[in-house]
């Protein structure tokens, strides 16, 4: 072939320096990982191929272990290959076909791969019985995923929690409180235009902050979850991931960052003034799955489930506890383990997280909107963010001005407005459902959609700036109006209640089974404490109730003005029935005997008559007592019974529909009258009073089956509350309290047979109610995975410089 002076240039650039540009790539490839991408299977055995969101320390810990494991050994298994892609990259990895298992990520990622049919069943031996040792729900949340044939699809291998951690130094250095929830880190008091206190991670680069404002989204809703998530990113920095989160906050950087436990447990053990806070009943816990990939050599199933086995074991348990990983496992047991003994601080840290009361978290919602979610995050919050906090600046400086002389003002009761209007979403929950596949998968509306999302935002951040410029302060004198009371759904025990109001209130419902309600939910006291935010849009749902119960409510809604309107439907109250499905079902069965008589009490779950069968003997239970009223708390009457005597007894109740009886399991229950008449009080022990800023719990133990009734008020005991259900452990909560306030009390309690007694036997007790006031948290911490190098984005980009140089050789043909 002849070549021109020239063409050695040309090749140069057409062909080898590509060439050379890959060699570079994948030198880069080896550096930044554990092992080499393109390795392939040796001949003497199985090479794994893991897709993770795993720090690399933390799988070179499990691949040690596993492939010196005896699992190993028998599966053929002689080397494991973990690609750290990035959320938005699995779906596309686990298409490849090259991928065994996933593993780590959060329960959206996996539901996610299960939407695009990328999962496969589990069902090999050994990993079904380590299975069967995890518990299906911890703290309320699923460990497990099952397909419609009820097949195992994907199984936690350890457990989450997900707050922020804060710097104590620098908190203090800026005077400002300790922050318990969410809605606290959007307060004005955290911004700060030249060193933002709070960071955040920008949402495609971090699976954990990703869940978090997941969480945050389902807690207040789409809307108002979006103004929250903008008004705490005007007070934040973006970083570009979980990682870069924790360093900020662990090196002082900032005051506060978001974090997954275990990210916050490590910045924990690393400085001192650093501490994890799970936010009070705004947070979730959460499973870190594994399961298989479907699609990948058949050949190597057997290993792939070798390595789950292994991940599940008592042995694999315990590796989550190595000093380097700082992780809480799924199962108890791996405390048991010789490594486990010596973690006293993470088995407290597990006890804490599986008490955890957190937010009811659909992961199927989350799921359907968590591709939108990742690239709205990132159009509308991280590449807007100037103006963004610009706009946010302006609020800021206005409500400061509030009961000043100062212009602008905007007041703390018209605040949530403001927030709600700054980060008004582009597109309502439907509409990011349909999108979210489309941009999870990488299609074309990824790129144009984030483009106009990232313009419109920059024009709405800019529009509400100017209005802040201008915005005036007035007296607030009128009444919110409530409107739309509906019961939007209901089943056998539970109910959802919504409405409206014309303003952000409080959400405030008195409901119960007769028109003396007696029964209250309301988020007043968080309002209050900056736990939650007042909204426009009200949603109650109520649990444990009473099947097959009527109910009788009202709601009430105060602004922030202090301006109060209560709607009862005009007098009548709102009323719904809930469906009987069940049997009733009966408990705290008491009897409560004298010389001739006996009294025999106990609960049911929904309203019921109420039958006794009785007798002298077991099999012969001749007598009957009955009542046809139907209530919950039931008392009936023995008379003419004979001293010194053992009588068999049964429960019978009937809600109309369904009924059950209750002879302790076929051995039938008893008692034995005395020689003579109990004439003595109960008395009481264990006495303990606890205050909140609205409410006190008064708590004690009485030595018989005891009613109780408090009465109290301020300066004299003028109101009461009473509780008419005999037992011997006490606890009432007395509501509607005013914060900062003392309440002088006395306790009237009264057997059975009426004997009653008084606490104190002459005067008051008094107690005070908490005064608002911002206090600290102080809760356990762990460390978070370290998100991977981009494996997939590399590999597209060989693919493109391959295609590069055959362009290149064709043209020189």
């Amino acid at each position: 072939m002849n070549m021109k002076k020239n063409d050695w240039s040309y090749s140069l650039k057409k062909g080898i320096f590509p060439l050379l540009m890959i060699f570079i790539i994948i030198g880069s490839i080896t550096s930044l990982s554990t092992a080499t991408p393109t390795e392939i299977n040796s001949p003497q055995g199985v090479t794994l191929n893991i897709l993770t969101r795993h720090s690399s320390e933390l799988f070179q810990t499990f691949k040690t272990a596993f492939l010196a494991s005896d699992l190993a050994t028998a599966a053929d298994v002689d080397n494991v290959i973990f690609y750290q892609y990035l959320e938005g990259a699995w779906v596309t990895a686990a298409q490849t076909g090259t991928m065994d298992i996933g593993w780590g990520g959060g329960p959206t990622l996996f539901d996610n791969l299960v939407s695009f049919d990328l999962v496969d069943k589990m069902n090999d031996s050994g990993v079904i019985t380590e299975v069967a040792t995890i518990p299906e729900e911890v703290a309320g949340a699923a460990m497990k995923r099952y397909d419609a044939e009820d097949d195992l699809i994907w199984t936690g291998a350890a457990i989450s929690s997900f707050g922020f951690t804060i710097n104590k130094d620098v908190l203090d250095s800026k005077e400002l409180p300790y922050p318990k929830t969410w809605t606290q880190l959007l307060r004005p008091e955290y911004f700060s235009q030249v060193a933002p206190l709070i960071a955040m991670g920008n949402s495609p680069d971090t699976t954990s902050n990703t869940k978090i404002y997941e969480i945050i989204l389902q807690k207040f809703g789409w809307d108002l979850g979006w103004g929250i998530l903008t008004a705490m990113a005007g007070n934040s920095v973006i970083k570009h991931g979980s990682t870069e989160v924790l360093t900020a906050v662990t090196n002082g950087e900032v005051g506060i960052g978001m974090t997954i436990d275990f990210y916050g447990y490590g910045a924990q053990l690393s400085n001192p003034a650093c501490e994890y806070i799970i936010p009070e009943q705004q947070s979730i816990v959460n499973a870190d799955p594994i399961c298989l990939i479907k699609g990948a050599s058949p050949t190597k199933r057997d290993a792939a489930n070798a390595f789950i086995e292994f991940v599940l074991s008592d042995d694999g348990q315990g590796l989550w506890l190595s000093s380097n990983i700082n992780r809480i496992p799924i199962k108890q047991s791996a405390f048991d383990t010789p490594i486990g003994a010596t973690r006293p601080d993470l088995y407290n840290a597990y006890n804490i997280t599986i008490t955890n009361v957190g937010i009811d978290f659909d992961d199927n919602l989350a799921a359907s909107y968590h591709g939108t979610l990742l690239y709205y995050f990132q159009a509308a919050i991280t590449d807007a963010h100037s103006e963004l906090t610009s706009a946010w600046s302006s609020i800021v400086t206005a409500w400061k001005n509030s009961g000043t002389s100062s212009t602008p003002r905007i007041q703390e009761y018209n605040l949530t407005e403001w927030i709600q209007n700054l980060g008004a979403p582009l597109v309502d929950m439907a509409t990011a459902q349909a999108y979210s596949n489309d941009l999870e998968a990488g299609g074309p509306p990824r790129t144009g959609n984030k483009s106009v999302w990232t313009a419109a935002i920059k024009t709405q951040y800019g529009v509400l700036e100017t209005a802040s410029l201008s915005a005036a302060e007035s007296v607030d004198s009128t009444n919110p109006q409530i409107s739309n009371v509906l019961v939007s759904a209901f089943d056998n025990d539970s109910a959802t209640i919504t409405w409206s109001t014309d303003e952000p209130t409080t959400t405030t419902m008195n409901y119960g089974l007769t028109t003396n309600l007696g029964l209250t939910y309301s988020n007043e006291e968080n309002i209050l404490a900056f736990k939650d935010l007042p909204v426009t849009n009200h949603v109650v749902d109520l649990k444990d109730l009473v099947s097959g119960g009527e109910y009788y409510f009202e709601v009430s809604a105060k602004d922030l003005s202090g301006n109060f309107l209560s709607d009862d439907n005009s007098g009548s109250f709102y009323t719904f029935t809930l469906v009987d499905t069940a049997a009733p079902v009966i408990s705290s069965i008491t009897a409560s005997p004298q010389n001739d008589s006996a009294i025999i009490s106990w609960q049911t779950d929904e309203f019921c008559d109420s039958r006794v069968n009785y007798g002298t003997t077991d099999v012969s239970l001749t007598e009957t007592v009955f009542n046809d009223i139907e209530v919950l708390s039931h008392h009936l009457v023995l008379l003419g019974l004979v001293p010194l005597t053992t009588y068999y007894f049964e429960i019978n109740s009937s809600d109309g529909v369904f009924f059950t009886v209750d002879d302790n399991d076929s051995n039938s229950y008893s008692f034995s009258t005395s020689e003579t008449r109990d004439l003595t009080a109960p008395v009481i022990s264990d006495f303990e009073v606890n205050t909140t800023l609205t409410s006190a719990t008064i708590s004690f133990t009485t030595d018989e089956a005891s009613t109780v009734v408090i009465h109290y008020g301020v300066g004299s005991p003028t109101d009461s509350v009473s509780v008419t259900i005999l037992s011997s452990s006490h606890e009432i909560i007395i509501s509607g309290l005013t914060a900062d306030t003392t309440y002088v009390y006395y306790i009237e309690i009264a057997d059975a047979f009426d004997n009653s007694g008084r606490f104190p036997v002459a005067g008051n007790n008094e107690f005070t109610t908490d005064a608002e006031d911002v206090e600290t948290t102080t809760t356990t911490t762990t460390r978070d995975a370290i998100p991977g190098f981009d494996y997939l984005s590399v590999f597209l980009a060989i693919q493109f410089l391959f295609g590069v140089i055959i362009l290149s050789r064709k043209r020189n043909r």
